[in-house]
This record gives structure tokens, C-alpha cells and sequence, in this order.
């Protein structure tokens, strides 16, 4: 992972302290190799590790020197293959969904267009974390085509999470795409909030992306 920071330029450093952040978290006799792998490029990231302590600070606790990068995803003058995702002229909006209030106007949305005779397709990609114990998707993306949602498994209670989701998949009229989405369907019934969810292990009208692409070339 150092590697891909400091010498092939393929991760950004946010990448690289979230592995490091988790990996001394767990792990906290692997110090010592952090430090090293920091050694080379950075004397004063080195020292970072070797001081931080991961229960008196957060993990948005970045040094202060290392070039982080920021900006609006939906910025129409961002270069296509920079630092940020790229989105289509027709996504206007981005919404995190971490509150009651917020989940039934996007449940509502999504329903409301799927009584349109051609129903309503989503994108759908989960989200967990591959260097924590705990089991289970933190993070479901949910895209229209004009609007994406971030969901915040974590902070949305069961009694009101699980009957969207047992909605969502199983909802005839509404196609759900997903790239390889098996690993995904897995972890989000992982979920503490979701376990239980029936709709989970036979999802209807649910498509993976690359199938999709292999089937018409």
C-alpha cells in the first residue's frame, strides 16, 4: 500500500492512512512496520505512526502536511480521470441518507417512480470495511439517474431500515443493477439491522452490470 502511494502514485494519501489507521487499530504490534514503510518517503509520516495513538485520536485526525484532496464530485469542471469520481451531466444531486426523515422521501421517490409503466432502475453498491472485525455492509449507494444516495446502515434503526430494503428487493417494477453484487447480497445480511431481511436471499429483478455487458458484445 506504501508502495502504491509513495512510488507508483496510484493511491492518495487518505487511502493510504485509512489501511494504516485500521491496520494499527487491530493490530497495534504491527507498528513498527508501519513506521518502516513510512521511513523512505517521510521521515515526519513516520513519526506520525510511531506516536499516534488511535484511542485519543480519530481517524480524520490526518498530519496536517499531508495533501489531502478535496472537492464537489457533481463540480462539472473536474477533469474526467482526476482524483474524483466522474458522474453524468444528469446527476444533480448527492444525499446521504442517515435520518428517518430522509430515507422515506428517497423510498418515496423510488416507489413513486416505479409505477411508471417502464418501472425505475437503480444502481446499487455496498459498502464495508475489509480491516474491522465487525461484520456486515456499512453503506449502501443507491443511484438514480438523476440523484444518488449514500445510506448510513450503521446510524438507520432496524424497525425502520429493514422495511425499505425488504421493498427495494423485492419490488417487481424496479430493476436493480449491480456490478458482481453476490459479495455484496452477503455483507448487507451481515448488517446487524438487516439480518433477518428475506427479500435479501432472492432478491427479484436483480441484474449484475458485467453479465449485462458480456451478453450483448
Amino acid at each position: 500500500y506504501a508502495k502504491k502511494t509513495f512510488q507508483e502514485k496510484e493511491w492518495a494519501y487518505e487511502n493510504l492512512h485509512e489501511v494504516f489507521w485500521m491496520i494499527l487499530h487491530q493490530r497495534p504490534q504491527m507498528r513498527g512496520v508501519i513506521v518502516e514503510a513510512c521511513k523512505a518517503e517521510s521521515q515526519e509520516y513516520a513519526v506520525y505512526w510511531r506516536r499516534i495513538s488511535t484511542r485519543n485520536f480519530s481517524i480524520a485526525d490526518v498530519p496536517r502536511d499531508i495533501p489531502l484532496v478535496t472537492g464537489d464530485p457533481l463540480d462539472p469542471s473536474i477533469v474526467v480521470g482526476g482524483p474524483f469520481l466522474n458522474f453524468s451531466p444528469e446527476m444533480h444531486k448527492l444525499i446521504f441518507v442517515n435520518t428517518e426523515s430522509l430515507l422515506s422521501k428517497m423510498s418515496a421517490k423510488i416507489e413513486k417512480r416505479a409505477e411508471r409503466p417502464e418501472g425505475v432502475t437503480v444502481g446499487l453498491d455496498a459498502e464495508w470495511s475489509a480491516y474491522e472485525n465487525r461484520p456486515g455492509a456499512r453503506i449502501l449507494q443507491i443511484s438514480l439517474n438523476d440523484v444518488s444516495y449514500i445510506v448510513d446502515i450503521d446510524c438507520l434503526p432496524r424497525g425502520i431500515l429493514r422495511p425499505f430494503i425488504e421493498m427495494l428487493f423485492s419490488h417487481p417494477k424496479i430493476l436493480k443493477l449491480g456490478f458482481q453484487f453476490q459479495m455484496d447480497l452477503i455483507e448487507l445480511r451481515r448488517a446487524e439491522s438487516l439480518k433477518g431481511c428475506v427479500s435479501l436471499n432472492d432478491p427479484m429483478n436483480l441484474s449484475c452490470i458485467l453479465k449485462l455487458i458480456v451478453a450483448v458484445s
